[in-house]
């Protein structure tokens, strides 16, 4: 388990299934897509699996794209309107429902521009906006992903998804994660993201494992329990060391050492939500 690639719950507000940062997989702007949130789609949207990854598509099944508005500051004032002309006859937006109207503007505030004035219930701040809003578009009322992405399809050749990273990492799909999952565990324990998947980790970030160490058991550090904690889920509380240690499934619950939060010894095996 060694060099494994551990992304900060910050960044999930972005886990990919691919959490490479090469521009053939860049989303948003090089960085991890943020997981989705729970809830509905937009009518017509769907998730679909294209050579085992996960993409959201449209109602013909084609791969929806999201051209990152933040890489277009320099295109224009408003890069909410750039897919004009030939862009336009390449990629094909995904507008909203007749009569839907507009609910979040760019740029509002971003780059140090001053935010203009909007309707009461526009949204303001991109990186705080549900999944799927709603933007005016240069051919109308146009959906938009995480706030950032404006919604396209690709007019030809829609199945694929080989324009990632395209143009300067304008275009990208709109790969779908999976929320993270609620486990039932003790309140120093949460999910996190790690290599395409999700993992338990303590409150500092440290990795928790199980399994049963046969020699050098420097790395085997108890996961220590609190004396009032109690049973939560399939966690139970062993006091038959020296100090009170978390088990989960009646085994014995480690955890990764401080200045490796990542790692895990070669035979243990980490746990996940």
């Amino acid at each position: 388990m060694r060099g494994s690639r551990l992304i900060p719950a910050a960044a999930l507000a972005s886990l990919a299934l691919t959490l490479s940062a090469t521009p053939a997989q860049a989303q948003p702007a090089d960085l991890p897509i943020p997981a989705a949130r729970p809830g509905p789609l937009p009518p017509g949207i769907a998730v679909g699996h294209v050579g085992g990854k996960a993409y959201y598509t449209d109602a013909r099944g084609r791969v929806l794209y999201g051209m990152d508005m933040r890489v277009l500051l320099r295109a224009g004032p408003d890069p909410a309107q750039f897919c004009t002309g030939d862009c336009a006859r390449t990629w094909e937006p995904l507008l909203a429902p007749a009569g839907a109207q507009p609910n979040i503007a760019f740029p509002t505030g971003f780059g140090g521009r001053p935010a203009p004035a909007r309707p009461a219930g526009f949204i303001v701040q991109p990186q705080e906006a549900p999944d799927w809003t709603i933007i005016a578009g240069p051919q109308g009322p146009q959906w938009v992903y995480k706030g950032w992405h404006m919604v396209f399809a690709r007019r030809s050749d829609g199945r694929s998804d080989r324009y990632d990273g395209a143009d300067g990492r304008v275009w990208n799909t709109l790969k779908y994660v999976a929320p993270p999952p609620v486990p039932a565990a003790p309140a120093d324990v949460r999910v996190q993201a790690l290599d395409g998947a999700y993992v338990l980790v303590d409150g500092r970030g440290r990795r928790l494992f199980v399994g049963a160490c046969r020699q050098g058991c420097a790395d085997w550090q108890p996961f220590a329990a609190g004396m009032a904690s109690g049973t939560t889920g399939a966690w139970r509380v062993s006091t038959a060391g020296d100090t009170p240690q978390w088990t989960y499934r009646d085994q014995p619950v480690f955890v990764a050492r401080e200045d490796s939060p990542m790692d895990i010894p070669a035979t243990a095996k980490g746990l996940q939500p």
